[in-house]
């Protein structure tokens, strides 16, 4: 019998990823996460940070935690008040936040702080995923299949300027990043 001894560092991440697989499933399932979920993720990350910020006698991890844990949590009422994402959704995205307020031990730092690259990360993942969960529930019902063709019809020279913007944004901070890591340099090309 093999047994797998966790870092206690790798804590936070590990509950980020176990919680945010559960709600994804339940919310698969049943369109619903229950509040005790992301509670208790949130729970965690108190303990966790405050135990560290009382074992290393500084208030800087709590602080982190606290800090980037209430960033997010107001991006997440903002986006449940303006009618774009449900509770679950922003209580997830806050305790994210108060689980991970830098990148985990082990992660490559990138040119952007870990919150906001996790955030434009999770921004591209969701649009993919929702891209994907939409189309599954069309092919369920036909009139959503009708009414998408027919508006997809009736705007596709908009929708491909806006896919060739994004396109040329996402190009030009691909090659910014590359650049300032030195990944590419067109200069030798």
């Amino acid at each position: 019998v093999r047994i797998i001894i966790m870092d206690f560092n790798s804590i936070p991440l590990v509950t980020a990823f176990i919680g945010t697989t559960i709600a994804a499933i339940w919310d698969l399932k049943t369109t619903e996460v229950p509040d005790q979920l992301p509670a208790v993720m949130i729970a965690i990350a108190l303990l966790f940070y405050g135990y560290q910020s009382f074992s290393i006698a500084s208030y800087q991890p709590i602080i982190n935690s606290l800090m980037i844990g209430g960033i997010f949590s107001v991006f997440g009422l903002f986006m449940y008040y303006t009618g774009q994402w449900g509770g679950a959704d922003s209580f997830i995205l806050a305790a994210i936040g108060f689980l991970l307020p830098s990148a985990p031990l082990g992660f490559a730092q990138t040119v952007f702080l870990f919150p906001i690259s996790y955030s434009i990360n999770l921004f591209m993942i969701g649009a993919v995923y929702m891209i994907g969960y939409a189309f599954v529930f069309s092919l369920k019902e036909k009139q959503v299949q009708s009414e998408f063709l027919k508006d997809m019809k009736g705007s596709a020279k908009s929708k491909l300027l806006f896919l060739s913007l994004v396109f040329a944004i996402s190009a030009v901070m691909s090659y910014s990043v590359f650049s300032y890591n030195g990944l590419v340099d067109l200069s030798r090309v």
